[in-house]
């Protein structure tokens, strides 16, 4: 975007106007040019935009496709982090995209309940306390909750890395 700005300011910083018109037709030229040669000859899309780069595979990292993406352990614990994962164990996919931007999918047991999910559960529990208080097995009174004073939170371990780095 930088580059776009500055080849259309430099025009207008000569004062005229007819080399700023010919500066932004010129750009606008180029970026159709580009979209069409892209859509007429796809494998050119390699070449101009790159392709995705898979880092991680089921847990397991793929050190040959990180130093093509000239990334290292750290800058990848660091984006994943950023995407509030917390163990590499978890990832089922990571992939460089070609912008530059990681994206991650995680393994079933790890990905968060959506609201289908939790609407699922609460209609489970809903049926389970009718069966329960229709057969009187339980008396609903008497259930209490434990509640846990002293809760020790299990810190991911790429969490845990920069938590000791930063003391």
């Amino acid at each position: 975007m930088i580059a776009v700005g500055t080849i259309l300011i430099q025009p207008l910083g000569n004062k005229n106007e007819w080399m700023a018109m010919y500066g932004g037709l010129l750009l606008v030229v180029g970026m159709i040019l580009i979209a069409f040669l892209q859509i007429a000859f796809p494998r050119l899309r390699r070449y101009i935009f790159g392709v995705p780069t898979v880092l991680i595979m089921n847990g397991e990292i793929n050190v040959e496709n990180l130093k093509k993406a000239r990334m290292t352990m750290d800058e990848l614990e660091m984006r994943l982090r950023l995407v509030q994962v917390g163990n590499i164990n978890d990832v089922k996919v990571a992939v460089l995209e070609a912008s530059g931007n990681l994206t991650v999918l995680l393994n079933e047991d790890q990905k968060a309940a959506t609201k289908k999910d939790i609407q699922k559960l609460r209609e489970e529990i809903n049926q389970l306390i009718h069966v329960v208080s229709k057969r009187k097995v339980i008396s609903l009174k008497k259930i209490k909750i434990n509640r846990i004073k002293n809760v020790h939170q299990k810190i991911d371990p790429l969490f845990k890395e920069a938590i000791t780095e930063d003391k």
